[in-house]
C-alpha cells in the first residue's frame, strides 16, 4: 500500500510540473523507472537527494501515455434467439 501511494505521489509531481493530467503517466513505467534508481538512491549522498529526485520526476515525465481512442469493440447488445411469431 505504500508502495502504491509512493508511485501515485511521483506520478503527481510530474503531472504538476509538466502541467498535465495525472491520468497520461504509465504506472508500470514509473516503477520500472523507480526499480532503476533504487540502487542510485542507495549510493547517493544526502547532498545529492534533490538533485536526484529533480531526475527522478523528469524521467517519469517523459513517459506520457497517448490518448486513446473510442472503444475498438463496443459494448454487445444482448439478443434473445429463437423462433418469434410474426403477426
Amino acid at each position: 500500500m505504500l508502495a502504491h501511494w509512493a508511485i501515485r505521489s511521483l506520478i503527481f509531481r510530474a503531472s504538476t510540473t509538466t502541467e498535465r493530467s495525472s491520468l497520461q503517466f504509465s504506472f508500470t513505467s514509473t516503477l520500472r523507472i523507480l526499480r532503476r534508481a533504487i540502487s542510485g538512491f542507495q549510493q547517493a549522498l544526502p547532498s545529492s537527494l534533490p538533485c536526484f529526485f529533480y531526475w527522478l520526476i523528469s524521467e517519469v515525465a517523459e513517459q506520457i501515455i497517448p490518448n486513446r481512442q473510442g472503444r475498438t469493440n463496443p459494448r454487445v447488445v444482448n439478443w434473445t434467439f429463437g423462433i418469434r411469431a410474426t403477426k
